[in-house]
């Protein structure tokens, strides 16, 4: 039986992680949780180079953050990781950034699936986890949601394009640059601090793309639709403290 249960590893809070304003921002969350997902998922046998050999590879359909106080620059933290049971299609894995004094200062969940890298159509993941293996059962959040609003009269638009640091060794643009492009657009001010971040991923964003990103504001709710001409390539939904 495989053990499957929780993943630590320490990691300074360097300033790149950080905006301006000293808060920790979505794109440096996803990055943490990024690094130690691929570098549990190696430590499993079911890393990046695991399955490219067969032909498939990780990609993140959905991702939810909550942020409950902020590390603070300079000093160490540890991100613990842990996967669920996989449905037939896809995996969910929990993630929390600990302070110091064992505090739990960030809460992450992620929704992961296997594509076929030559069709980039879903393939199941039956034969990567073993269904009869020894999980954790904690969740950070009960489930993650598909986003369903529709934006029709944005108070903003926002235009980038993608560019190769924006790539990951998928070749197609990293899921925490989509935290970047956002947190870029929404240009916040040093007392509209973000609490929740919660992104789906519809389709991938290739180099050069050229990105509109769609902001609707309610009070202290944030909504955006990142697209490609008119195609919706990702939604994000934040909330602010």
């Amino acid at each position: 039986m495989n053990d499957y249960k929780a993943y630590t590893k320490q990691y300074p809070i360097i300033q790149n992680l950080l905006d301006c304003y000293d808060h920790i921002t979505p794109c440096g969350i996803l990055d943490l949780v990024q690094d130690i997902a691929g570098q549990h998922a190696n430590a499993l046998g079911i890393g990046f180079y695991d399955l490219i050999e067969k032909g498939i590879t990780w990609v993140i359909a959905r991702t939810k953050i909550e942020v409950l106080d902020f590390p603070p620059y300079a000093t160490d933290v540890t991100v613990k990781t842990w996967p669920h049971k996989p449905s037939r299609i896809d995996c969910d894995r929990d993630y929390q950034i600990i302070d110091k004094d064992g505090k739990v200062c960030v809460k992450v969940m992620t929704k992961w699936v296997i594509i076929d890298v030559n069709t980039r159509r879903l393939a199941s993941p039956n034969g990567i986890f073993d269904p009869n293996g020894n999980y954790e059962q904690e969740c950070n959040f009960e489930r993650l949601d598909s986003l369903r609003f529709t934006i029709d009269n944005p108070d903003q638009i926002y235009k980038t394009k993608v560019t190769m640091t924006m790539l990951d060794h998928n070749m197609h643009m990293n899921n925490s640059r989509y935290g970047e492009i956002v947190f870029d657009a929404l240009k916040l001010n040093k007392d509209e601090i973000i609490k929740t971040f919660e992104i789906n991923y519809h389709s991938e964003c290739h180099l050069d793309d050229e990105i509109s990103i769609f902001i609707k504001r309610e009070d202290k709710n944030i909504y955006t639709d990142i697209k490609k001409d008119d195609v919706i390539k990702a939604k994000a939904f934040i909330t602010l403290f």
